[in-house]
């Protein structure tokens, strides 16, 4: 990896200046997917992580789903506003896009499932 400054708009990997640290946010999806609102709140995306928690915590998760497609723009918008800087774009495997699509499909079903028993549960619990 080169460390070289790179086009800001498509680098994946960022360097402190102060600090010479290192940070790599191609796989911020799947590491948002995984970690979820805490994923943001670790790397110190504070306005992100408290939006996000409570966007999840109202639409029971499905919220989720459109930050897991944004993470890396939003890493990448904040650490270029925090004065990191760009230095490498990191080659990724396509597969893993469509990894993160058939998660987020399947967990979007399966909440919506939850969703309609509950919602029949308490309207129809005879029915039940």
């Amino acid at each position: 990896m080169s460390l070289e400054a790179v086009n800001s708009s498509k680098a994946t990997v960022f360097r402190q200046p102060e600090t010479g640290r290192l940070l790599d946010i191609g796989r911020a999806p799947k590491e948002a997917l995984v970690k979820g609102p805490f994923y943001f709140a670790v790397n110190k995306v504070w306005k992100h992580a408290i939006i996000g928690a409570v966007l999840a915590f109202l639409t029971l998760g499905i919220s989720w789903l459109v930050y897991t497609v944004y993470s890396e723009r939003i890493m990448r918008n904040h650490l270029l506003a925090t004065g990191w800087i760009a230095v490498a774009k990191e080659t990724r495997d396509e597969d893993a896009n469509l990894v993160i699509l058939l998660v987020a499909n399947i967990w979007a079903v399966v909440l919506m499932g939850l969703l309609v028993y509950v919602s029949l549960a308490y309207f129809f619990p005879e029915s039940l």
